[in-house]
């Protein structure tokens, strides 16, 4: 066993079954119509490629891609608050 109190970070092949379960937890939830918009499941998802990814040149674009996806997520979900909140939606 290895000691996490070291500051060694854990292999790679423990992190890929959390996030498989991970996955597998948040797709099981009563409400599929909400996953494109699930931050966990998209963050469980990168975590798998992550630790599969063997590519350096992919490793790079993904992650920016999956940052855009996140904050088109964020923004999606405040829009209509700032609009509110300068007053140009009812």
């Amino acid at each position: 066993m290895t000691d996490l109190r070291s500051g060694s970070a854990p292999p790679r092949r423990w992190l890929a079954p959390i996030f498989v379960a991970v996955v597998v937890w948040r797709v099981a939830l009563p409400s599929p119509i909400g996953l494109w918009r699930d931050w966990i499941l998209i963050l469980s998802l990168y975590g798998i490629y992550a630790c599969v990814a063997s590519r350096p040149s992919a490793r790079r674009d993904v992650p920016l891609a999956v940052l855009a996806y996140l904050l088109g997520i964020y923004i999606h979900g405040q829009y209509p608050y700032v609009l509110a909140g300068w007053g140009l939606f009812p």
